[in-house]
């Protein structure tokens, strides 16, 4: 029996392309590395396939998170659980802002930063900024 993909897988394909744009890693790359084609990669990325265990664990693997960093904050309904601290921002909103140049360097430049409290410092001081 086939199942029909759900919120859930899109929303793992989000996260799994935010992981590999933070990583800096092209779908082309990333599916050699596992033994599939870079079409694939856009399908699960774009929550079009439902990626399979098997899958899920070579791709947490390659992109250096554990694979609970998929399912982090996800309620059995698929919504993201707000008591978590999951942000308001939708995970589609997420994914445009990864893709783009200027979210791809933010999100690299900010991961680079080992420190808590500088990066504490950093979203202060964008909180002052957005008024």
């Amino acid at each position: 029996m086939v199942r029909s993909v759900n919120e859930i897988d899109k929303i793992i394909g989000t996260r799994l392309k935010t992981a590999r744009l933070s990583a800096g890693i092209r779908q082309a790359d990333l599916a050699k590395a596992i033994g599939s084609s870079f079409q694939q990669i856009q399908k699960y990325e774009n929550g079009v396939n439902r990626i399979s265990s098997v899958a899920l664990l070579s791709l947490a693997q390659m992109l250096h998170v554990p694979v609970l960093y998929f399912y982090d904050g996800l309620l059995p309904t698929g919504l993201a659980n707000k008591k978590s601290g999951a942000s308001d921002i939708g995970h589609a909103e997420l994914a445009k802002f990864a893709s783009t140049r200027q979210g791809t360097a933010l999100l690299r430049k900010f991961l680079a930063i080992k420190k808590p409290e500088v990066r504490q410092q950093i979203l202060d001081l964008l909180d002052s900024l957005a008024l």
